[in-house]
């Protein structure tokens, strides 16, 4: 895994975490009535190495094969793998069900929701939001080739302080940047976190004492 940081992402601090996709991906979840914050989940598993943070709201979470919330879409946009580490990441193909997750006919094993798709087999969504400045936090996956299984790009953006924020359609063109032939946009605002080996990369939005309750987190080792 390697560290990338800027503080002049559209005049804000940012962070791109890569890592080789044979990384094991996690959810970690004690489900919508128990909300926890990012350090709350590390002290959970500290062997975590990278946690992202997902959503206090009503969406798609899988945990080791269990629906923890089916969500109220049954079609999300979603990033996961299955049982055999194949990687599930778009907005489209999904079928979910109290019973399962599926992604085409994939199941998946460890899942959570996006807000939207930001890339799509290698071409970026048309209408990404351009106007509303924010925290931003995303996941993306590069290209698979028959010798070749990629890489994933953990993203987050800060707007704290000096940090005005940035777009969706700029999470976007940075995420294709990286060489994302799929991505998703993560919950943004105040919810927007990324810890590697337990230590926040951005100040969260409302300062490093206001960390957001949130349903689940996205786990590298």
């Amino acid at each position: 895994m390697a560290l990338y940081t800027t503080d002049d992402f559209y005049g804000n601090n940012a962070y791109a975490l890569l890592a080789d996709a044979r990384a094991s991906f996690s959810v970690m979840s004690k489900g919508l009535d128990n909300l926890m914050t990012v350090p709350q989940f590390y002290a959970e598993d500290p062997t975590a190495k990278v946690i992202i943070n997902g959503s206090a709201t009503d969406d798609l979470i899988v945990v080791q094969g269990q629906v923890v919330n089916q969500g109220t879409s049954g079609s999300p946009t979603a990033f996961g793998v299955t049982q055999y580490g194949t990687t599930l990441i778009g907005g489209t193909g999904w079928n979910v069900t109290y019973k399962e997750a599926k992604q085409n006919d994939s199941v998946a094993y460890y899942a959570m929701y996006g807000t939207n798709a930001l890339i799509t087999d290698g071409t970026k969504a048309g209408s990404l939001n351009d106007v509303d400045n924010d925290a931003r936090s995303a996941i993306g996956r590069s290209n698979v080739t028959s010798d070749d299984q990629g890489y994933y790009v953990f993203f987050v953006s800060e707007m704290y302080n000096n940090s005005p924020g940035v777009t969706v359609k700029q999470v976007g063109d940075i995420m294709y940047e990286w060489g994302c032939y799929d991505a998703i946009n993560l919950q943004g605002g105040s919810g927007s976190s990324m810890h590697v080996d337990g230590r926040p990369t951005i100040t969260p939005k409302k300062g490093l004492e206001q960390h957001k309750l949130i349903g689940c987190v996205g786990v590298l080792k």
